[in-house]
């Protein structure tokens, strides 16, 4: 079970438990991620655990969902839970993230359980959750670019994932500019736009990652296919018109959405 495990300072929430799994198989695969929340039966019993400070309850409760707003809860709600599953297409990824947020102090650990629901292999997968860097940001010059677009068919709705790998040694730093649908009979369902893991804001370790997320409402079952979301980024200064994240295209047809998404890059 390839994947990786980062941390992220990008919510209101913050910091975040990143988990990205692969499927190299020619076939859909069904994952379930436990962030480790179930294992702490006794607040005590760890206390360097990013967990032993804040009750499950707490996460999950009216103090957690206080931050959506009243009767329209944002789409990625399923992401911030303690245990998570993923349906993962063939050759494709998949995202989930947990904010782990001010009730924890730092350093703190947390230990993630990925469970195969075909076979219930299981991996643990543990990261040590540190304060950001004090590092002076730079310029995204040395990124990579993947995405995916995952459909949530019982709502009509799909869940696109632009994952930015920063391979510089040294932080970087870019904002969303704009994110448009282009040819679809559809809606972006950005509930509440949250810095850097919805949009605005994005700031990237050294050797690590960053997810962009986006939620799209679909108004008929019939999806183009020219459907496709367009996510345009700037840098400190303005990127160049052959920079991978100058402009980053999503395929959303039928065929598309249930595959990896190679991101097309604006010439």
């Amino acid at each position: 079970m390839r994947h990786q495990v980062f941390q992220t300072q990008n919510t209101f929430l913050a910091p975040e438990i990143n988990i990205v799994l692969y499927n190299d198989k020619d076939y859909p695969r069904k994952f379930t991620v436990d962030f480790g929340a179930n294992d702490v039966k006794n607040p005590a019993a760890n206390r360097h655990s990013c967990l032993s400070r804040k009750p499950v309850a707490v996460m999950n409760g009216p103090p957690f969902d206080q931050w959506d707003p009243s009767a329209r809860p944002r789409p990625y709600g399923s992401f911030e839970r303690s245990t998570s599953m993923a349906v993962i297409p063939a050759k494709s990824f998949a995202h989930r993230y947990y904010p782990v947020g001010f009730f924890s102090r730092m350093p703190c650990e947390i230990t993630l359980t990925i469970t195969d629901q075909a076979d219930g292999q299981k991996i643990a997968s543990r990261i040590v959750v540190a304060k950001p860097s004090q590092e002076e940001d730079v310029e995204p010059d040395d990124v990579s670019v993947t995405a995916t677009a995952q459909s949530q068919v019982e709502d009509k709705r799909q869940l696109v994932t632009i994952l930015v790998k920063n391979n510089a040694a040294k932080p970087v730093a870019f904002r969303l500019v704009r994110k448009m649908l282009l040819d679809c009979d559809a809606d972006i369902s950005d509930s509440l736009i949250k810095e850097g893991m919805e949009g605005s804001f994005v700031r990237i370790e050294k050797d690590s990652y960053a997810a962009v997320l986006t939620a799209v409402t679909m108004r008929s079952e019939a999806v183009s296919k020219d459907c496709r979301l367009s996510a345009e980024f700037q840098g400190l200064t303005q990127l160049s018109r052959r920079h991978p994240l100058r402009q980053v295209t999503v395929p959303l047809s039928a065929t598309a959405q249930d595959r990896h998404a190679a991101p097309r890059v604006a010439k």
